[in-house]
């Protein structure tokens, strides 16, 4: 995939969604969900640009215990907007909590996320471990408090 462009700004409107051997360059993503899944093995993501929306993650790096991250490249990652409003204070152990809400809402804001189960290791396989460079992120997010 090369030179594509995607908007999107309503809520729970994911991006691409990638596969095994998935070759991708030069994208402009603008979405309300997650912007760049990247489940499968061996993907290559070079210049992406990314204006992420309220909810979700500019990188998903997986979801449940169904995505291995070996092979996997992203070298050119330019965030330039992130819209996040909430967690206002990150939780680490929302799982444990009873919704509604959704216990997991909001928890994968950030550039490179996962909410796959616990004890599930994205690029596990060390013979082949995913790389992720020169990434750039032009607005850093404001809502977390330190």
């Amino acid at each position: 995939m090369n030179n594509v462009k995607t908007i999107s700004w309503n809520g729970e409107n994911a991006a691409l969604r990638f596969q095994d051997s998935t070759i991708v360059s030069n994208v402009f993503v603008r979405s309300a969900d997650d912007s760049l899944m990247i489940w499968g093995t061996n993907d290559t993501v070079t210049n992406a640009t990314v204006w992420q929306n309220y909810n979700g993650g500019v990188v998903n790096l997986g979801w449940l215990n169904n995505a291995y991250g070996t092979g996997v490249v992203v070298d050119g990652l330019w965030v330039v907007k992130t819209d996040w409003t909430q967690p206002a204070n990150p939780s680490w152990d929302s799982t444990s909590q009873v919704g509604p809400p959704s216990p997991l809402a909001y928890q994968n804001n950030g550039v490179f996320v996962s909410l796959m189960v616990p004890g599930t290791i994205y690029g596990q396989t060390m013979s082949n471990p995913p790389v992720f460079r020169n990434t750039f992120v032009e607005d850093p997010h404001k809502c977390f408090s330190a």
